[in-house]
């Protein structure tokens, strides 16, 4: 999920790495996630995005999200609402196909099908015995599983502040707003960006306290504005002063409790 804009925000700051480069020698954590959905049920796109990673790291923590929190239920319903939009949309193109328009040309008939194969990739959810079956293969891999209660994040949290591993591979922006030091982004099977707290704090001239405020504003303003929350946190340096300047008198449009 993660917070919308936070990495184009954090572009600037990205460095561009080669993945098995990067990893050599390292504990990472993956959050399977993205990679599944990425995947589209395609092994053969899941193996050839996972290798790289398997292949040069020291060692490879894959951890699989479980149950959603009562937080995010919300918002998975809403996908759910639009996951079934889509479908109805596909059965109704599906329907207009099958009758003999001899108006479609073959382009329009090629068009119109590789629109349909967009719409059932974005509705596209991993069945359980796909899930079971990349488990199998990474546990084959030699990798080593963890089964979140709930969301992947806490748990890949957690294995990098025990320092189990050092680099959180993801496509999700929450593992920043949730402290990680080290956040590796796909780009492709061997070309990610990384983000490095430490990094972006020194270019920034943040704290290390000051950039967990920002993290929390971005993630707890209600309209989620990154921008706005560097801005406030940059000019009134503590997240304290930024609620007695502005929370008290926006406090009904700034922060969600």
């Amino acid at each position: 999920m993660g917070v919308k804009g936070l990495f184009q925000f954090l572009k600037r700051f990205e460095k561009d790495v080669n993945i098995p480069q990067f990893i050599s020698g390292k504990s990472v954590g993956v959050d399977i996630f993205w990679f599944l959905h990425q995947s589209k049920g395609d092994m053969f796109q899941l193996q050839n995005n996972l290798l790289p990673i398997i292949k040069h790291a020291q060692k490879v923590h894959c951890v699989f999200d479980g149950a959603p929190t009562e937080e995010r239920k919300q918002s998975h319903q809403e996908q759910t609402k639009k996951r079934q939009e889509l479908y109805q949309s596909i059965n109704q193109i599906e329907k207009f196909l099958k009758y003999p328009f001899n108006h479609l040309t073959g382009s329009d008939r090629h068009y119109i099908n590789s629109y349909l194969n967009q719409l059932k990739r974005q509705a596209w959810q991993p069945p359980p015995d796909y899930v079971e079956y990349v488990k199998n293969w990474l546990v084959g891999k030699g990798c080593e599983i963890h089964q979140a209660p709930n969301e992947a994040d806490h748990i890949l949290i957690e294995l990098e502040q025990k320092g189990i591993i050092s680099t959180i591979i993801t496509n999700d922006s929450d593992l920043l707003i949730l402290g990680s030091s080290t956040v590796l982004r796909p780009i492709s099977p061997v070309r990610g960006a990384v983000f490095e707290k430490g990094y972006i704090c020194d270019i920034l001239g943040f704290t290390a306290q000051q950039w967990d405020d920002f993290m929390y504003l971005c993630n707890h303003m209600k309209d989620k504005d990154v921008l706005l929350a560097y801005s406030l946190i940059s000019v009134y340096k503590e997240l304290e002063y930024v609620l007695q300047k502005y929370y008290i008198l926006y406090k009904d449009d700034l922060i969600n409790e």
